[in-house]
């Protein structure tokens, strides 16, 4: 699996895609099943944006510090359009 480095090299027909990014911003909201969200908006090298939604907090056990600023590799996300 190839790690890419642009969002523009992404398409729908890539499985498992990976992309290297730094997390712009993070916020949590409730959803209308008060069950918590954690949204975050993730750029690329070239500044491209891309948003990203975990539908659980992480859990103390797993804990991953995410930090804006920080650059990460996410994997195996699914690409929508809309």
């Amino acid at each position: 699996m190839s790690v890419h480095t642009s969002l523009d090299d992404l398409s729908l027909d890539i499985r498992k895609p990976a992309v290297c990014v730094t997390l712009i911003s993070k916020w949590v909201t409730i959803t209308g099943t008060m069950l918590k969200k954690s949204a975050m908006v993730f750029a690329d090298q070239k500044g491209t944006t891309i948003e990203g939604t975990l539908y659980e907090e992480f859990k103390a056990s797993n804990q991953i510090t995410m930090d804006e600023g920080d650059w990460f590799v996410i994997r195996n996300f699914k690409l929508t359009t809309f």
